[in-house]
Protein backbone atom coordinates (compact mmCIF):
# COMPACT_ATOMS: atom_id res chain seq x y z
CA UNK A 1 0.00 0.00 0.00
CA UNK A 2 1.44 3.53 -0.81
CA UNK A 3 0.14 6.69 0.94
CA UNK A 4 -2.23 8.02 -1.42
CA UNK A 5 -2.05 11.90 -0.11
CA UNK A 6 -1.50 13.68 -3.06
CA UNK A 7 -1.43 17.13 -1.70
CA UNK A 8 2.25 16.17 0.50
CA UNK A 9 2.17 15.26 3.48
CA UNK A 10 -0.98 15.29 5.36
CA UNK A 11 -1.83 17.81 8.27
CA UNK A 12 -4.11 16.39 10.64
CA UNK A 13 -5.20 18.02 14.43
CA UNK A 14 -4.02 16.68 17.38
CA UNK A 15 -5.66 16.91 20.62
CA UNK A 16 -4.69 15.67 23.70
CA UNK A 17 -7.90 15.85 26.30
CA UNK A 18 -5.74 15.57 29.53
CA UNK A 19 -3.60 18.24 29.36
CA UNK A 20 -5.56 20.19 27.11
CA UNK A 21 -2.57 20.57 24.44
CA UNK A 22 -3.82 20.82 20.36
CA UNK A 23 -2.02 21.07 17.46
CA UNK A 24 -2.09 20.96 13.88
CA UNK A 25 0.74 18.83 13.14
CA UNK A 26 1.95 17.46 9.56
CA UNK A 27 2.97 13.73 9.44
CA UNK A 28 5.44 12.19 7.71
CA UNK A 29 4.67 9.13 6.17
CA UNK A 30 5.41 5.95 7.60
CA UNK A 31 8.24 3.96 6.27
CA UNK A 32 7.67 0.65 4.45
CA UNK A 33 8.30 -1.92 7.27
CA UNK A 34 5.91 0.21 9.51
CA UNK A 35 3.68 0.81 7.09
CA UNK A 36 2.97 -2.93 6.26
CA UNK A 37 2.54 -3.44 9.67
CA UNK A 38 0.10 -1.04 10.32
CA UNK A 39 -2.04 -1.99 7.75
CA UNK A 40 -1.57 -5.78 8.96
CA UNK A 41 -3.36 -3.91 12.25
CA UNK A 42 -6.00 -2.06 9.99
CA UNK A 43 -6.92 -5.58 8.27
CA UNK A 44 -7.34 -7.82 11.61
CA UNK A 45 -8.61 -4.67 13.39
CA UNK A 46 -6.11 -5.60 16.00
CA UNK A 47 -1.85 -5.83 16.67
CA UNK A 48 1.04 -5.22 18.88
CA UNK A 49 2.35 -1.95 18.91
CA UNK A 50 5.38 -2.05 16.46
CA UNK A 51 8.32 -1.55 19.34
CA UNK A 52 6.36 -1.87 22.28
CA UNK A 53 6.38 -5.54 23.30
CA UNK A 54 2.89 -6.16 25.09
CA UNK A 55 0.98 -2.90 23.94
CA UNK A 56 -1.73 -4.06 21.86
CA UNK A 57 -3.79 -1.88 19.62
CA UNK A 58 -7.76 -2.42 18.99
CA UNK A 59 -9.34 -0.58 16.03
CA UNK A 60 -13.36 -0.13 15.82
CA UNK A 61 -14.28 1.93 12.70
CA UNK A 62 -17.61 4.38 11.82
CA UNK A 63 -18.52 5.86 8.89
CA UNK A 64 -16.08 8.10 8.98
CA UNK A 65 -14.51 7.72 12.42
CA UNK A 66 -12.57 5.47 14.42
CA UNK A 67 -12.06 4.75 17.91
CA UNK A 68 -8.64 3.04 18.93
CA UNK A 69 -7.98 1.55 22.21
CA UNK A 70 -4.33 1.22 23.39
CA UNK A 71 -3.84 -1.66 26.36
CA UNK A 72 -1.74 -3.68 27.82
CA UNK A 73 -3.41 -7.19 28.96
CA UNK A 74 -6.79 -6.17 30.14
CA UNK A 75 -5.54 -2.89 31.51
CA UNK A 76 -6.64 0.25 28.89
CA UNK A 77 -3.62 2.75 28.51
CA UNK A 78 -4.80 5.21 25.89
CA UNK A 79 -7.60 5.98 23.90
CA UNK A 80 -8.13 7.49 21.05
CA UNK A 81 -10.76 8.78 18.55
CA UNK A 82 -10.09 9.25 14.93
CA UNK A 83 -12.34 11.39 12.24
CA UNK A 84 -11.95 12.12 9.29
CA UNK A 85 -15.30 13.14 7.88
CA UNK A 86 -18.44 14.99 9.51
CA UNK A 87 -20.94 11.86 9.37
CA UNK A 88 -20.44 10.36 12.87
CA UNK A 89 -17.41 12.69 14.18
CA UNK A 90 -19.97 14.57 16.94
CA UNK A 91 -21.11 11.55 18.01
CA UNK A 92 -17.83 10.11 18.64
CA UNK A 93 -16.75 13.56 20.16
CA UNK A 94 -19.47 13.33 23.03
CA UNK A 95 -18.46 9.76 23.66
CA UNK A 96 -14.89 10.81 24.29
CA UNK A 97 -15.66 14.10 26.39
CA UNK A 98 -17.63 11.55 28.03
CA UNK A 99 -15.07 9.29 28.70
CA UNK A 100 -12.50 11.10 30.04
CA UNK A 101 -15.29 12.92 32.47
CA UNK A 102 -15.82 9.75 33.58
CA UNK A 103 -12.11 8.11 34.13
CA UNK A 104 -11.27 11.79 35.77
CA UNK A 105 -13.74 10.91 38.05
CA UNK A 106 -13.18 7.69 38.73
CA UNK A 107 -9.37 8.18 39.15
CA UNK A 108 -9.63 10.82 41.05
CA UNK A 109 -7.92 12.82 38.38
CA UNK A 110 -8.33 17.00 38.43
CA UNK A 111 -9.92 18.21 35.44
CA UNK A 112 -7.24 21.29 35.20
CA UNK A 113 -8.28 22.06 31.37
CA UNK A 114 -11.60 23.48 30.27
CA UNK A 115 -13.48 21.19 27.92
CA UNK A 116 -12.44 21.35 24.49
CA UNK A 117 -14.87 22.37 21.62
CA UNK A 118 -15.13 19.61 18.49
CA UNK A 119 -12.39 20.40 15.88
CA UNK A 120 -14.31 22.01 13.06
CA UNK A 121 -11.71 21.13 10.75
CA UNK A 122 -11.25 17.74 9.64
CA UNK A 123 -9.04 15.42 10.18
CA UNK A 124 -8.82 15.44 13.64
CA UNK A 125 -6.74 12.78 16.23
CA UNK A 126 -8.25 13.14 20.35
CA UNK A 127 -6.63 11.04 22.82
CA UNK A 128 -7.23 10.07 26.42
CA UNK A 129 -4.57 9.07 29.00
CA UNK A 130 -5.58 6.67 31.88
CA UNK A 131 -2.90 7.34 34.76
CA UNK A 132 -1.54 3.98 34.51
CA UNK A 133 0.54 4.56 31.45
CA UNK A 134 4.06 5.01 32.02
CA UNK A 135 5.70 8.14 30.76
CA UNK A 136 7.62 6.35 28.88
CA UNK A 137 4.63 4.69 27.28
CA UNK A 138 2.63 7.32 27.24
CA UNK A 139 5.77 9.09 25.06
CA UNK A 140 6.24 6.09 22.69
CA UNK A 141 1.85 6.05 21.85
CA UNK A 142 2.48 9.83 21.22
CA UNK A 143 4.70 9.28 18.51
CA UNK A 144 2.98 6.03 16.87
CA UNK A 145 -0.84 7.35 17.46
CA UNK A 146 -0.57 10.45 14.94
CA UNK A 147 1.22 7.71 12.38
CA UNK A 148 -1.46 5.24 12.59
CA UNK A 149 -4.34 7.98 12.32
CA UNK A 150 -3.45 9.51 9.08
CA UNK A 151 -2.46 5.50 7.82
CA UNK A 152 -5.74 4.51 8.69
CA UNK A 153 -7.45 7.44 7.17
CA UNK A 154 -5.17 6.84 3.75
CA UNK A 155 -6.18 3.07 4.24
CA UNK A 156 -10.01 3.22 4.36
CA UNK A 157 -10.02 6.06 1.74
CA UNK A 158 -8.62 3.65 -0.59
CA UNK A 159 -11.18 0.86 0.78
CA UNK A 160 -13.86 2.58 -1.22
Amino acid sequence: MQMRHKQGIPVITILNLNTGRAERRRIEPPTHALLDRITAILRRGVGEVPGSKGIIVSVSFGTSTAQVLYGRGMEQLLLVGIAWGFTDSHALWQWLLTYQQIMSEATRATRAVAPFQEPSTLPWCASVCLPIISPAESARLARFAPTLAVTLIDWVIAQN
